[in-house]
């Protein structure tokens, strides 16, 4: 009896040490040479804040230069192939 209850005691007494995941991150960073287009120009400043067409309209302007079809995301993606 006094064997089974000293085991008891042993087994609730020891500890168990776990592994704790650690999240890792690598980043490849690939250079390559191509000559770069230049890039469109800043906003033009002030913006038209009192007439919400006009504003809509320059703001549109400036994102088909840089993200629509042959803007300037376009000519990097082909300088750099």
């Amino acid at each position: 009896m006094s064997l089974l209850l000293l085991c008891l005691l042993v087994s609730c007494t020891h500890t168990v040490t776990t592994v704790r995941p650690v999240p890792v991150t690598k980043v490849n960073t690939i250079h390559v040479k191509c000559n770069l287009p230049r890039q469109p120009s800043p906003l033009a400043r002030p913006l038209p804040l009192e007439n919400p067409q006009k504003l809509i309209d320059r703001l549109t302007v400036k994102l088909d230069e840089w993200a629509g079809p042959n803007g300037y995301g376009d000519k990097v993606e082909k300088a750099c192939k």
